[in-house]
């Protein structure tokens, strides 16, 4: 049995299957990698929102001047006062660390999960400066509070991710969230039984394309055409959809009182 084709012949099979209709119990790969990029990019605007509270406290605080005196000729130099800022996640709290250029040191601005305030241990913001950026800080933590709550609550968790692998037909679709990284990673593939020599990425000689690209060009459809059961996916992965769920009903709701009001006006207007 030629494999090339035999595996092409049942993915063409695939992808004319009917799309997924979703219900509360079963929804596709399709939705379920669009909730994960959306995430993806809540957490990439986090990282956007850490540099501009950067540059707007260096704004606020003043420069750091560095005097070189081993040469003949002195030179001041200016820095800004903090130098970087990265955020972390930990089990019960997101944090944003800010380092001080001279004398070095850091500043941690904390949030614990499920409380409200932030606060520092040992160094710490002027209340002046705090007070000017919180509104900022604050939904830099939030943000990160809501990822890691999930991921605390995920007893799948260890060794700092959140990893799944659900399998259904052919394929196999994995999903994971990396802590450290603070990213969500999702693909789909062959199977074992249906590749197992993972030969999917191989060059057939007399063959334009190998079967990954075939998958790729069809990726769409296939996970339009792939069900995904809600009760298998982790506690991380099933309230990420929920929310999602929930969100674009009050967005869909919205829409229609918008309508509603439009179609109101124009008839008001009308007479």
């Amino acid at each position: 049995m030629n494999y090339y084709n035999n595996i092409k012949e049942q993915i063409a099979d695939y992808i004319t299957r009917e799309p997924v209709v979703e219900t509360e119990e079963v929804i596709s790969a399709y939705t379920l990698f669009s909730v994960l990029n959306d995430e993806n990019k809540k957490l990439r605007n986090a990282k956007g929102r850490c540099k501009a509270l950067l540059d707007k406290l260096n704004f606020i605080y003043p420069k750091v001047t560095d005097s070189n005196n081993k040469k003949l000729f002195k030179k001041s130099v200016e820095h800004n006062y903090f130098d970087d800022i990265w955020y972390n996640i930990s089990d019960n709290h997101s944090e944003i660390v800010l380092s001080k250029y001279k004398p070095f040191g850091l500043i941690c601005l904390n949030k614990d999960f499920g409380y409200s305030g932030v606060y520092s241990r040992n160094a710490a913001l002027t209340e002046e400066a705090y007070e000017e950026c919180a509104s900022d800080i604050e939904k830099i933590l939030h943000e990160l509070e809501y990822v890691g709550q999930l991921y605390a609550g995920d007893t799948e968790h260890e060794y700092g991710k959140v990893a799944q692998t659900i399998s259904y037909g052919y394929f196999d679709v994995e999903i994971s969230f990396y802590k450290e990284n603070k990213e969500f990673s999702y693909d789909i593939h062959l199977n074992k039984e249906y590749d197992p020599n993972l030969n999917s990425n191989a060059y057939y000689y007399g063959q334009e394309k190998t079967i990954d690209n075939v998958i790729n060009k069809n990726k769409e459809t296939i996970l339009r055409n792939t069900p995904i059961n809600m009760k298998d996916l982790s506690y991380m992965f099933c309230m990420l959809v929920l929310d999602y769920r929930t969100k674009e009903k009050e967005k869909n709701i919205d829409i229609e009182i918008d309508k509603a009001f439009q179609k109101v006006n124009k008839k008001t207007s009308e007479e």
